[in-house]
């Protein structure tokens, strides 16, 4: 393919993965301004119901379109068999990528802190994570609408240059999408997982892990606000919590050094190209969406 075929090819993705991100915003921005009519109240915040219904319906719709524009059935192709052993092994290494990622979320805040800034723009403070509509979202449509976008779309329609670069561009755009690097962070590590997860499996895979990542997230953070941390329960759960890290931890550097050589072997066939393929993406269309998600990084970054 030359580089002329490779930019366009790449233009007609980056046009459909925009597409996707504008009618989110449009259908939310919708919806909002419908419900200050419906309401009358003029004054709706990021904590009202029709806000986390707002961002519902607009991800929904953005997916139908999405799958009306392009050939969905690829992205359901079925992959290897999942065994009862290999999900034990991707919920251990997913629990592991889970404490790398709040490592690295902590370093990062810290980090910032010290120089009077903060990571956590302050919708994120405003959110209440125990509202029916927000778990609807975050464990059901946001885990299916999401992987139907960056795992089926993007994922397949990336993975004719190379599968270690469909995962790691894939992994970015994801977090790029977030809107802000604390959540950003979590996102790109929990891309890449998912990413392998739905080359080797199958789709419906990493929307089952998706899922399964935000429903574990959200279980902890509810009991934890409503028994309190200082509770009998909520030292219970962190000892849980910790029993469950250390075994994740020992787990996982069992299967690592056990599967050295197919990990290196498989990393060397399947990420060769991967600096050609990214400036080729640099040069398209991408760029808009990378660019305006490099914008809302920065301006989520304030004072604490």
């Amino acid at each position: 393919m030359t580089k002329r075929q490779m930019r366009r090819s790449f233009n007609i993705i980056a046009l459909k993965y925009l597409m996707y991100n504008v009618i989110s915003v449009v259908f939310m921005f919708m919806f909002w301004f419908g419900a200050m009519i419906v309401t009358g109240n003029k004054n709706l915040d990021t904590n009202d119901n029709a806000a986390y219904v707002a961002q519902l319906v607009s991800v929904v719709a953005a997916s139908v379109v999405l799958m009306a524009v392009d050939r969905p059935k690829k992205w359901f192709k079925s992959r290897g068999y999942m065994s009862s052993k290999g999900i034990y092994k991707a919920v251990v290494f997913m629990i592991v990528l889970q404490i790398i990622s709040t490592i690295l979320m902590v370093m990062a805040e810290s980090l910032f802190n010290m120089g009077g800034l903060t990571l956590v723009p302050k919708y994120l403070d405003e959110v209440d994570e125990n509202n029916i509509w927000m778990i609807l979202y975050s464990c059901i449509i946001a885990p299916i609408c999401e992987e139907l976008c960056f795992r089926g779309f993007l994922l397949s329609s990336l993975k004719k240059y190379g599968k270690v670069f469909s995962v790691v561009s894939t992994a970015l755009l994801f977090s790029l999408f977030h809107g802000n690097p604390i959540q950003g962070i979590n996102a790109f590590i929990l891309g890449l997982f998912l990413g392998y997860i739905a080359l080797n499996y199958g789709l419906k895979w990493a929307m089952v892990f998706h899922a399964l990542n935000n429903i574990e997230i959200s279980f902890i953070s509810s009991v934890t606000d409503y028994f309190g941390e200082e509770s009998a329960v909520g030292y219970a759960l962190n000892a849980v919590v910790a029993v469950a890290v250390l075994a994740a931890i020992m787990s996982t550097i069992f299967i690592i050094v056990r599967n050295a050589d197919k990990i290196g072997s498989y990393m060397s066939k399947n990420g060769s190209g991967m600096g050609k393929c990214f400036v080729s993406m640099l040069c398209s269309v991408f760029i808009i969406s990378i660019l305006y998600g490099l914008y809302t990084f920065i301006t989520s970054v304030g004072p604490m």
